[in-house]
């Protein structure tokens, strides 16, 4: 498996790039801004846990939250104060391990952990030191690739026959997929989140770039096509 950290540290220059050009990353906003917008969020305790370059937690910090943004690479950490400076907000940035997070227990009322499981190894691990910082009653708001998915098994086909071109060909980069370490059914990570004392509230799919109007998004929403699963749990335990 090839190291997860070097890749984000290659992308993280043009990542916030994403969210403003690309479909997929727009949707997966719009998902976080639904599953939280019954949530009380000013002058609350979040952890935007693998914040990448900083644009979850700047919808958040717009809210007059105090954000905290945790991220193994360097480099996406720099783009991220890089966006709150420029935008003369404030929030507190830091590289960290998801598997050791340095908080104390009970120290969030809100977290975020968007597309990350699936870069860790040990996710469970991760889990663990999630709910330990979380509040009781706060709220985690979670999204994995969903392995059920049809559109990941023609994923995950393309990057085989991508793999197989690279053995001839040198100019083709290698699929992000092969710096994932999981997928998900969503049965798989109920019962992981349940371990630790989070219990589902809301859960939905989406598939990202083909939602571009209300008949697709019927469809994508569907567990054997949507791409990513998304999650609004409770801890309870």
């Amino acid at each position: 498996m090839t190291d997860t950290k070097v890749f984000f540290d290659q992308v993280a220059s043009r990542w916030n790039l994403n969210y403003k050009k690309s479909r997929l990353f727009q949707q997966r906003l719009n998902k976080i801004q639904e599953l939280s917008n019954d949530v009380s969020i000013k002058d609350k305790a979040i952890l935007d846990l693998g914040c990448g370059s900083g644009m979850i937690s700047f919808y958040f910090a717009q809210s007059d939250a105090r954000v905290t943004g945790i991220d193994v690479s360097e480099d996406m950490i720099g783009e991220a104060r890089l966006l709150f400076s420029q935008n003369n907000m404030n929030a507190t940035f830091a590289v960290g391990d998801a598997t050791a997070l340095n908080f104390p227990d009970a120290t969030f009322d809100l977290i975020t952990c968007i597309s990350v499981l699936e870069w860790i190894e040990n996710d469970e691990k991760a889990l663990r030191e999630i709910s330990r910082v979380l509040k009781k009653d706060g709220i985690l708001i979670l999204s994995v690739p969903n392995k059920s998915s049809l559109l990941r098994w023609f994923e995950k086909l393309s990057a085989i026959m991508r793999k197989s071109l690279l053995r001839l060909s040198k100019t083709i980069k290698p699929s992000y997929l092969e710096y994932q370490h999981h997928q998900y059914r969503s049965t798989e990570i109920q019962l992981q989140l349940q371990k630790f004392g989070l219990s589902t509230l809301t859960s939905l799919y989406y598939a990202g770039p083909f939602e571009n109007s209300k008949f697709i998004q019927s469809w994508m929403s569907h567990s054997c096509l949507g791409m990513m699963y998304f999650l609004k749990c409770k801890k309870t335990g």
